[in-house]
């Protein structure tokens, strides 16, 4: 997922609205508030930006609001085993290539300890 003009693109935006609906994703309950109803899964986030990366002075370089955002919507609709993946080949990146390959090993790593299957 993109990090563009330091958010999500509307794309996934209007994704994203259209099925967090109470019933689908979530309850409410007055007494409880939201209650997701996501349970037993796990997310990997694939988050990428060309100019902001955790070790970039911040706000001169952006800030994390990708991240931040769409684990607070994953945590909303239940999901809380959430990992994420940066391919953040900024522009004071001196090798992106190398960080592209380790994304890649990351992420096939993180694959091969998935369970076999989805209950």
């Amino acid at each position: 997922m993109p990090l563009r003009n330091a958010n999500v693109p509307y794309k996934l935006k209007h994704y994203i609205d259209i099925i967090h609906q109470v019933g689908l994703l979530f309850a409410m309950s007055s007494a409880t508030g939201y209650v997701g109803l996501l349970h037993d899964r796990k997310v990997t986030l694939l988050l990428t930006s060309g100019v902001y990366a955790p070790p970039a002075p911040s706000p001169a370089f952006g800030v994390d609001q990708h991240a931040s955002y769409l684990k607070a919507w994953l945590n909303q609709a239940g999901v809380s085993d959430i990992e994420d993946i940066r391919y953040q080949p900024t522009l004071r990146t001196a090798d992106p290539a190398a960080g592209f390959a380790a994304a890649i090993d990351e992420a096939r790593s993180l694959a091969n300890k998935a369970p076999e299957a989805i209950p």
